[in-house]
């Protein structure tokens, strides 16, 4: 449990970022494209979760986020 530690840190850091980012996005562009590039994040965080700890129904969430990014890509082509 603990020798995951480093990891939740580098999470944690890696959030913090991010939505310092994000912020930082919504100033420059309008907030449907944020929105839909922030989707992507959601894929990446059940990739990470499936890999490194096991979450159970990768499979199922794993189909969800696809579809939620290709939401966020029609968005973006759309516009």
């Amino acid at each position: 449990k603990w020798s995951k530690t480093p990891m939740l840190w580098t999470r944690g850091r890696g959030a913090s970022v991010e939505t310092f980012g994000q912020n930082i996005a919504y100033k420059f562009f309008p907030a449907a494209y944020v929105i839909g590039l922030k989707r992507l994040s959601t894929l990446f965080s059940i990739l990470w979760g499936g890999m490194l700890w096991e979450e159970p129904d990768f499979k199922r969430r794993f189909l969800s986020a696809l579809i939620m990014v290709a939401g966020a890509i029609l968005i973006l082509v759309k516009g």
